[in-house]
């Protein structure tokens, strides 16, 4: 077990060592007049431990990833890509040239079609609300960005409806 010197949220130290009016760190003296509300913790600290990567919330927990704008417009883009490829590598899985012509068939009355593009719009619609999500909790520091094949793997599975006629063999 490893004691940490704790204020607030934030771990001023290992170890610390009560010197009367305050607690030596090794490195540095810590007047305790200058940490009100201070605690001293007992807790088992994870084989990554490194100063600064945890934070204290009624446990260790990692300190969120900090980016830059640079960094999130290219994490934006790289997951973007992905996700419209996967959108995209679905509407030609289901025979059509591509999503836009597939969402077309919306309002169609077409035994086929219109069926298909309502099932396939209802799951784009649910794939960008996951996708959302997923970025709003990388952006709150909540998760890590994913690959781009940990996004797809955690994206709704488009359902084909059932009872759709066949495909014609050949025009």
């Amino acid at each position: 077990m490893t004691q940490l010197l704790i204020f607030g949220s934030t771990i001023l130290g290992l170890n610390p060592i009560d010197v009367g009016d305050a607690f030596d760190l090794g490195d540095l003296l810590v007047a305790k007049d200058s940490v009100p509300g201070y605690s001293i913790i007992s807790v088992e600290l994870p084989p990554d431990y490194a100063p600064g990567k945890y934070e204290w919330a009624n446990g260790l927990v990692p300190v969120p990833p900090s980016y830059t704008p640079e960094q999130l417009a290219e994490i934006h883009s790289r997951l973007g890509k992905a996700l419209q490829g996967h959108i995209d590598a679905q509407a030609k899985a289901l025979d059509y040239v591509s999503q836009d012509r597939l969402a077309s068939y919306f309002g169609s009355q077409h035994a086929r079609h219109g069926p298909e593009a309502r099932a396939y719009v209802a799951w784009r619609d649910d794939v960008f609300n996951a996708a959302f999500a997923i970025e709003r909790a990388v952006l709150a520091g909540e998760r890590l960005p994913p690959s781009e094949l940990e996004l797809i793997a955690e994206l709704p599975v488009y359902v084909q409806p059932e009872g759709l006629p066949p495909l014609p063999e050949a025009l």
